[in-house]
């Protein structure tokens, strides 16, 4: 009898054991981090079995067949396979979510999570910011102005301030400025008196006043027509809509200009949003941001030389300017620059400090 019990307790302290170390078991399987020597697998994902993914919103006006949609979706994609498949979004093109006009109210109000907006309509918001767009004449290739934006921004505290309600994701730029005329070719500042020219930045605008034209404000969707009819003389932008919008069938001459249309963040993230995700989880999606900008200075230089190959195609001119043409219309540019910095300035915004600044990064990059 007494070997019983002996036989008994020993199974009931076996019994015990095992449902102790099971327990164990099950606690480092939720998550906990293992004692011994080892170290948990790298990944951007939280270490736990019980995490669901993570959807975000993203609205843009961009339509879901453009080049830039392209990216957005080779970017998601990328984010989403550094993230395990954690952290996921949920794509709009075409303004099927936000209204373009609405973007910024629509954002902060959390209708998406990020969106692209139009670069220039919340320019009064942005003052400095928008204000660089004039700091950067004499720069025309793409991964210098890139340089000199990020730089500017990197040492510039007073343009993050203006970012406090929303993260700033990515920027947008149409490349190095051209003007595409119908009938009369631009070889020289004089050439632009007269003429109705379509401008989108202000860059653009305060040129073609400073030099005699009429700048003209109208959709892109319109300008082909404009053209056609002679609504308007030429266009100021980049070379890509030669072939994009099928400028060059309307147009006979294109005139590179020495300046380029700026670096502007064009995709904002909504601040609430973003703070709720795991820092590891912020990282890739900052990171994604230079990704992006750096994969369009390649695609838009495929998109330029295919605008400027198709207007060579039909036969038209590409024209450069002289040195001595192009030093012209960078000393309206100076002084449309010097111009702005002192409204700036005006408004108790340390504009001419920032345009110090600027150009010295500016001499800086481009090696002047």
């Amino acid at each position: 009898m007494r070997s019983r019990k002996v036989v008994f307790l020993v199974l009931s302290a076996f019994a015990l054991a095992m449902l102790a170390a099971s327990c164990g078991g099950s606690k480092s399987e939720s998550g906990a981090q293992p004692t011994g020597g080892g170290s948990p697998a790298a990944s951007a994902s939280p270490s736990t079995s019980a995490a669901k993914p993570i959807e975000l919103k993203y609205a843009t006006y961009i339509s879901a067949n453009h080049y830039q949609a392209a990216l957005d979706k080779q970017m998601f994609q990328r984010i989403e396979e550094q993230t395990n498949g954690m952290l996921k979004f949920q794509q709009f093109y075409d303004g099927t979510l936000i209204k373009p006009e609405a973007w910024y109210q629509e954002l902060i109000r959390g209708t998406a999570d990020m969106a692209q907006g139009n670069v220039g309509s919340e320019r009064d918001r942005f003052a400095l910011q928008y204000a660089t767009a004039f700091f950067n004449y004499g720069i025309t290739d793409l991964k210098v102005l890139l340089e000199f934006t990020r730089d500017v921004w990197n040492n510039s505290p007073e343009l993050k301030e203006e970012y406090k309600e929303v993260v700033p994701h990515s920027r947008l730029t149409a490349g190095p400025a051209y003007v595409h005329t119908v009938k009369k070719p631009i070889r020289s500042a004089e050439d632009f008196k007269g003429l109705n020219l379509r401008v989108a930045d202000e860059t653009s605008t305060e040129l073609a006043k400073a030099l005699g034209a009429n700048p003209i404000k109208m959709p892109i969707s319109e300008v082909y027509s404009a053209l056609e009819k002679g609504t308007i003389d030429g266009v100021m932008t980049g070379a890509d809509p030669l072939k994009t919008f099928r400028f060059a069938e309307v147009t006979k001459y294109s005139t590179a200009l020495p300046y380029s249309t700026p670096w502007i963040w064009s995709k904002l993230i909504n601040k609430n949003s973003y703070d709720k995700l795991p820092p590891e989880y912020q990282r890739v999606l900052t990171e994604s941001g230079a990704w992006w900008e750096d994969r369009l200075v390649e695609e838009l230089k495929k998109q330029i030389d295919a605008g400027l190959q198709a207007a060579k195609d039909r036969g038209n001119e590409i024209i450069e300017l002289s040195p001595a043409e192009r030093q012209k219309i960078e000393g309206v540019l100076e002084q449309i620059a010097k111009k702005t910095a002192a409204d700036l300035d005006a408004k108790g915004l340390k504009g001419t400090d920032l345009f110090n600044r600027a150009r010295e990064i500016a001499k800086k990059v481009s090696g002047r």
